[in-house]
């Protein structure tokens, strides 16, 4: 997917990449609608469990690609009219988002077969894209809207550049080596491979936890609904009334620190109190201030990066990267459970690991502030 991405780039301008992709994935879903309509009535259950897992692995490969998509759009834009401080509010739109579609679903799905509901978002994708479409007619008015002082100071406009070209002459399959070759680019890569793994590694404590915490199921899933629901209304709150704030008022760089910081203390607390209260305010806390604040924070990082190499790295991080977290740190923890490590001396390491960690973050927003600086003078 992200060789096909990369391919589409070099050839594509910037509206018509929007359009193809996700015309594309609103395409896609009709297929899968139609397959699941024709192919119901088949008894032959090893294609029904082929379908399944198909479909399964393409929302999560959507999922990851649609974000990364949108996401080097907005930064694209943001680096024309220093929208930045804008993306908290941005990011709320997709929390609320998550939360009507996940409440809708709930109400309709014991009504409405499931070839049908693959409809449904085919249909919000085309709205989307209907929105895509006014935001870049309305690039010029973007380009020349007046900007808040302090964004003046933070991010400066990159100078215009031509729709009509293409976003990217280079090889398409060469956004590995954009980013070795570029240190501030390795600095970001290095920063979410370490939250990615964090989260991964907090995600096996609490399968763990939990487990033995509550024997029945149904006890599980309350406990997780419970964590989900309060998640979902920090990260709301984060997003819409403290990153703008805490961007404007504290810098990139203390934005940014926030998780890293917060590992260092939430490790430490995992480490010598293993419960369950420990546990609900560790993922209640790792994750609504990843959403709230390390994911529009990151996303400013990249308005410093030349569009060029922007669309060439960004997916390829945001897709091979993270998931090559994932897969690292889960391997990790399983040698761990075979070796039996205690969770003590893991989370201490963790904990150190994150002393490190959050000086990269503040390495990051200090570079970035340097280079907008640098833009300002030029």
């Amino acid at each position: 997917t992200t060789l096909f991405y990369s391919f589409l780039s070099t050839h594509l301008s910037r509206r018509w990449l929007v359009r193809v992709v996700f015309h594309l994935a609103a395409a896609s879903l009709v297929g899968f609608a139609i397959w699941i309509h024709f192919g119901s009535a088949d008894s032959d259950e090893e294609l029904s469990g082929w379908l399944a897992v198909i479909l399964m692995i393409w929302i999560n490969v959507y999922g990851l690609f649609a974000t990364s998509v949108f996401w080097t759009v907005m930064t694209d834009l943001a680096a024309k009219s220093g929208g930045s401080q804008r993306f908290g509010r941005i990011a709320a739109g997709g929390t609320v988002g998550g939360i009507a579609g996940s409440f809708f679903i709930s109400i309709v799905a014991a009504y409405v077969p499931l070839s049908v509901m693959l409809l449904i978002p085919a249909i919000l994708i085309e709205v989307g894209l209907i929105f895509a479409w006014s935001i870049e007619n309305q690039e010029k008015s973007l380009h020349q809207m007046p900007r808040e002082p302090e964004t003046l100071v933070l991010l400066q406009p990159s100078k215009p550049t031509n729709e009509k070209t293409k976003v990217d002459e280079s090889s398409w399959w060469d956004g590995p080596l954009i980013i070795l070759n570029r240190p501030y680019l390795i600095g970001i890569c290095v920063f979410l491979f370490l939250y990615q793994s964090f989260g991964t590694i907090f995600y096996f404590q609490q399968a763990s936890i939990v487990g033995e915490a509550y024997s029945e199921q149904v006890d599980r899933l309350q406990f997780f609904a419970r964590v989900d629901f309060a998640v979902q209304a920090c990260t709301l709150l984060l997003q819409t009334l403290v990153f703008a704030r805490a961007f404007r008022m504290l810098g990139l760089a203390a934005t940014l620190a926030a998780v890293p910081f917060a590992c260092v203390i939430l490790a430490a607390t995992m480490a010598f109190f293993p419960t369950l209260i420990s546990l609900a305010i560790t993922m209640v806390c790792i994750r609504s201030f990843g959403y709230g604040l390390t994911t529009p924070a990151r996303e400013v990082l990249f308005t410093m990066v030349p569009r060029a190499a922007r669309y060439r790295s960004k997916n390829f991080i945001d897709t091979v990267l993270l998931r090559s977290a994932d897969v690292i740190a889960a391997s990790g923890m399983s040698v761990a459970s075979k070796a039996s490590i205690p969770m003590l001396g893991l989370n201490l390491a963790a904990s150190v690991v994150a002393v490190g960690w959050t000086a990269i973050a503040w390495m990051l927003g200090r570079e970035y502030r340097k280079k907008a600086l640098d833009q300002t003078r030029q």
